[in-house]
C-alpha cells in the first residue's frame, strides 16, 4: 500500500486582503501539520480573492502575492502544498498555482493552455527563478500534476501509469455555484480519474468576495473505482480542512478501467517535469486508513438513508444565504440586514434567507441572537394595501422571531401625487403607471433613509421573472444594496417555499402562499393579469436566455408544453416578453448586485450582456409570421 495523507483546504477570501486571506491559509496550514498531512491542496486564488477585476494593473498586486507564498511556503515544513495565487507572467497577472515542497516552491502552473498561449509549453523565468508554464511535478509518491482545466488536460505517457508511477491531478480551477453544478463536476472529475487512471483532487473556494459568484467550498476526491471523499458545501466557517487517506498503490494494482489514449492532441512536450527533492515518503498509518474506510462506509449509508430531490432546493438558499452573509460582512460598512416585508412570496423567501445569514453572523459573533442582525418593516398605502397581505407579514416575522413595525405611507403617497399633478398642471394627464410607481419609490426612499440611521444593508426582493420584464420601479422597489432573488425565477421561489413549509413546518408560509403575486399598486392588482402566467413566462426565460433559442422556436416549444393557453395567446405572450426584455436592459444595468444561482443569470457582469439600444424587431417579425 501507498497510503498518503490529502487535505483540502476550502476559506472565504477577501478581494485584496492579503494579509487576511494568508492569515486563514496559515490557520490552515498549522492544522495540516498537526494531522500529519503530507499533501495540501487550496483552492484557485486564495491568497489574493477571486474577482480581482481592476487590480490586475497594479503591478503591487503581483508583489504583495509573492510576499504571502513566500510566508506560506516557509510554513510548509515536510509537506507538499498547492495554493492558487495571482502571479505577474510576461507582463499580465494570471491566476497559477503554486507547488510547493517542504518549504520550497518548486514551480507554478499557470491557467491558460499551451495550446493559446505556446510560450506556457516551456520553462520560464518568474521572479526569484522560479519555473512556470506547463509542468509536472515527480515527488517521493508518484508524480504530481496540476491543471485548470480537465478537459484539455495533457498527459503525456510518462504522467500515465505505465511506469507504475501514481499519478495525482489537482484540478485548481475554481467554480462558482449554480444549481446542478455539482453534480456535473462530479461526473466531470470522476471520468478525468478513469480516462487517465490517477487520483483527481478538486477543492473550491467558499462564499462570495463579488457578491455575484457564490463559491460552495466543496472538496472532492475521484479514483477510477469512484469517489473516494466528497466534503460538505456552504460552511459557515470562514476556512475549513478536511482530511483524508488514500492508497496511491491502488492505481499500480489495479488495471485501468478505461483504455487509456496517449495520443492526446499537442501531448508530445508540452508538460516539463520538475523533481521536487525530498525527505523518504512515510506512508500514513495503515491504522488510522482502515478507520477512516469503515467511517466512510457508515456516511455512506446515511447519506443514501436521506437522501432526496430536495437537495438541489437546500442548496440554493444555503447559496443565497451565504451570499448575504459574505455581502454583509465582507463589506465592513453593515450593521443591519433591512427588509419591508410584503406578506408576498418573495420578501418570503429573502427573509428566510436572511436569517439562515443572521444565524451564521450570529455564530460569528458568539451569540445566538441572531434577530438582532434584521429588522423589516411593513409599508402599507391604505388605499391599496390588504389585510392578508399585512397578517402574512406579521407572520412570517413573528414566527421567524424578526422585529416588526408598520410604518404607513399614505401621507407621503398623497404628497408625492399631488406634486405629479402640479407638474403635470393636470390630474387627467399623470399616467396611471406614475401613481403606481411613486408608491414604489416612497417605500424606496424610506428603505434607504432607514439604511443611512442604522448602517443597514437593504435586500431588494424583485425576482428574476420581474427582472427580464422589467416589473420593477426604478428608484422604487430596486433600491438596495443586494438582491438575493433577481437571478431566480418566481416558480423556484414558489417551489422554495412550499418546501420550506413542508421541511421546516413554517405555517405562516400557508398564508404567503394563499396569495395571488401582487405589486399592490393599483385595485385588485395581479402580476399574472399584467403579464402572464409566471410558468410561460419562466419557461420562456429558460428558453430563450438559458437555452438561446429564437422567439419563433420558444413559441413552437411552449405551443407543445402549453396546448390550454392556445398558439396565438402564446404567440401574444412570447412577443410582450420580447418587448419588454429589449427595453429593459437600461433597468438591469442599473440592479443591485445579485447572486447567481442557475446557469444563465441576467447580471451584465456575470450573465447575459446585451447592449442598452439593443432592439429585437427581426425576431419579433419573425415570430409573428411563424407557423407550427
Amino acid at each position: 500500500m501507498k497510503l498518503i495523507k490529502t487535505g483540502l483546504v476550502s476559506l472565504s477570501v477577501r478581494t485584496g486582503d492579503f494579509s487576511g486571506n494568508t492569515a486563514l491559509l496559515m490557520d490552515a496550514i498549522e492544522e495540516a501539520g498537526k494531522a500529519g498531512v503530507q499533501l495540501l491542496i487550496a483552492p484557485e486564488l486564495a491568497v489574493s480573492g477571486y474577482n480581482l477585476q481592476s487590480l490586475g494593473m497594479w503591478r503591487n498586486t503581483a508583489r504583495q502575492s509573492w510576499a504571502s507564498l513566500a510566508e506560506i511556503a516557509a510554513a510548509c515544513d515536510g509537506m507538499t502544498a498547492i495554493v492558487g495565487v495571482p502571479v505577474l507572467y510576461h507582463g499580465s497577472l494570471r491566476s497559477g498555482a503554486a507547488v510547493i515542497s517542504d518549504k520550497i516552491i518548486s514551480g507554478i502552473v499557470l491557467r491558460e493552455t499551451a495550446a493559446a498561449f505556446p510560450s506556457l509549453s516551456r520553462i520560464d523565468s518568474l521572479l526569484n527563478g522560479v519555473s512556470a508554464g506547463q509542468l509536472s511535478f515527480d515527488m517521493p509518491w508518484g508524480t504530481l500534476l496540476p491543471s485548470f482545466d480537465t478537459d484539455t488536460l495533457v498527459s503525456p505517457p510518462s504522467f500515465l501509469n505505465g511506469d507504475g508511477c501514481a499519478t495525482v491531478i489537482c484540478c485548481m480551477a475554481a467554480v462558482p455555484f449554480a444549481s446542478g453544478h455539482a453534480e456535473r463536476r462530479r461526473i466531470r472529475m470522476l471520468d478525468t480519474a478513469r480516462r487517465l487512471h490517477g487520483l483527481c483532487v478538486h477543492t473550491n473556494l467558499l462564499g462570495t468576495d463579488d457578491g455575484r459568484l457564490i463559491f460552495d467550498g466543496t472538496g472532492l476526491i475521484a479514483a477510477p473505482s469512484g469517489i473516494l471523499e466528497e466534503t460538505r458545501a456552504f460552511s459557515a466557517k470562514q476556512w475549513t480542512l478536511n482530511t483524508v487517506i488514500v492508497d496511491l498503490g491502488e492505481l499500480e494494482r489495479t488495471p485501468p478501467l478505461l483504455p487509456v489514449s496517449l495520443e492526446l492532441e499537442g501531448a508530445e512536450g508540452c508538460c516539463i517535469g520538475i523533481s521536487c527533492a525530498q525527505a523518504a515518503f512515510k506512508p500514513a498509518s495503515v491504522r488510522a486508513y482502515a478507520k477512516q474506510i469503515a467511517a466512510q462506509a457508515e456516511r455512506a449509508g446515511r447519506k443514501s438513508e436521506t437522501n432526496n430531490s430536495n437537495q438541489d432546493l437546500d442548496a440554493i438558499l444555503h447559496a443565497i444565504a451565504l451570499g448575504i452573509r459574505d455581502y454583509y460582512r465582507k463589506a465592513g460598512v453593515f450593521r443591519k440586514i433591512l427588509l419591508a416585508l410584503s406578506g408576498g412570496q418573495d420578501s418570503a423567501l429573502c427573509l428566510l434567507a436572511a436569517v439562515q445569514a443572521a444565524r451564521m453572523l450570529a455564530k460569528d459573533s458568539g451569540t445566538d441572537d441572531y434577530a438582532s442582525f434584521i429588522q423589516t418593516l411593513y409599508l402599507p398605502n391604505r388605499a391599496l394595501s390588504s389585510t392578508a397581505g399585512h397578517d402574512a407579514a406579521r407572520a412570517l416575522a413573528e414566527e421567524l422571531h424578526i422585529p416588526f413595525r408598520v410604518v404607513a405611507i399614505h401621507e407621503e403617497v398623497d404628497i408625492a401625487f399631488s406634486k405629479a399633478v402640479e407638474i403635470m398642471e393636470s390630474k387627467k394627464k399623470v399616467r396611471p403607471i406614475t401613481r403606481q410607481n411613486l408608491q414604489a419609490r416612497i417605500r424606496g426612499d424610506i428603505m434607504l433613509n432607514w439604511a443611512n440611521n442604522v448602517d443597514g444593508l437593504v435586500l431588494v426582493t424583485t425576482n428574476m421573472s420581474e427582472v427580464a420584464v422589467g416589473y420593477s420601479t426604478a428608484g422604487g422597489d430596486n433600491q438596495g444594496a443586494y438582491s438575493p432573488l433577481a437571478n431566480m425565477p418566481k416558480t423556484l421561489v414558489s417551489r422554495l417555499l412550499a418546501y420550506l413549509e413542508e421541511r421546516d413546518g413554517l405555517q405562516s408560509l400557508k398564508k404567503v402562499l394563499a396569495l395571488k403575486p401582487s405589486a399592490e399598486l393599483a385595485p385588485d392588482q395581479t402580476d399574472e393579469d399584467e403579464l402572464m402566467p409566471y410558468p410561460v413566462l419562466d419557461e420562456i426565460i429558460h428558453l430563450h436566455i438559458g437555452k438561446r433559442l429564437s422567439l419563433s422556436l420558444c413559441w413552437r416549444m411552449l405551443a407543445e408544453k402549453f396546448p390550454d393557453h392556445g398558439p396565438e395567446t402564446l404567440r401574444e405572450w412570447i412577443a410582450r416578453f420580447g418587448k419588454r426584455f429589449a427595453a429593459s436592459q437600461w433597468k438591469r444595468n442599473q440592479h443591485p448586485v445579485a447572486p447567481k444561482v442557475l446557469d444563465y443569470d441576467l447580471d451584465a457582469k456575470s450573465g447575459i450582456a446585451l447592449p442598452v439600444l439593443h432592439r429585437m424587431q427581426s425576431e419579433l417579425d419573425d415570430l409573428k409570421n411563424a407557423t407550427l
